[in-house]
């Protein structure tokens, strides 16, 4: 009679839970990022942006991560804070998002400035452009940003994720050795009562 199978540890348990949930996290990054690209908006209603620059110092500082949200423009006010799409071809950074204060709005265009800039921006924000409304800063995600940037950062990030990918391979490997193994000792046991079997017959 053969034995039952041992269940798994519970390290190696907790490390495919942690793995699972790594890939389904990066799985919706990936496919948010897509959905944001091609429509402007996140699937989840809220925005993490990266500030590159220090136009809205010392609300946002320079290097940065921030939360923003879905907003509809008729929902703006003077004095918010909001991410668009620049479209003045005439800026470096045409196409692309920027994030400033709305200082005024006439109709449906925005007229925004940097609260460290000192004359607002040269074209206003059309409401068709505006992606989100600022909601506060994230320190935690950015200082972990900020250590990532470093080439020491980068290393320990690399070495964690490279060594729980070799963390849950090798648990996993060694669960599929100790279970053929199991599993040879279990057809040898039983080939053995078979043979024990026969022979008793056989007298």
């Amino acid at each position: 009679m053969s034995k039952p199978l041992k269940k798994k540890s519970i390290f190696s348990i907790v490390v495919d839970v942690i793995f699972s949930l790594f890939m389904v996290f990066m799985g919706v990054i990936v496919v948010n990022s897509i959905v944001e690209k091609s429509s402007g908006k996140s699937m989840f209603g809220s925005h993490i942006v990266w500030v590159y620059t220090g136009s809205m110092e010392p609300t946002i500082h320079e290097q940065s991560y921030i939360y923003t949200t879905n907003v509809k423009p008729e929902d703006i006010v003077e004095s918010d804070i909001i991410t668009f799409i620049v479209e003045d071809p005439d800026s470096p950074i045409n196409g692309k998002l920027n994030t400033h204060r709305v200082i005024r709005i006439v109709g449906d265009d925005y007229y925004t400035k940097g609260d460290a800039n000192p004359a607002e921006d040269g074209v206003p924000t059309h409401s068709k452009n505006i992606v989100a409304k600022y909601e506060r800063n994230l320190p935690v995600l950015t200082f972990f940003k900020r250590l990532y940037q470093t080439p020491a950062g980068y290393v320990i990030t690399m070495v964690l994720i490279v060594g729980l990918l070799t963390l849950w391979f090798a648990i996993d490997h060694k669960e599929k050795v100790k279970k053929e193994k199991r599993e040879e000792f279990d057809k040898l046991v039983q080939e053995e009562v078979k043979r024990l079997e026969q022979e008793a017959k056989n007298k």
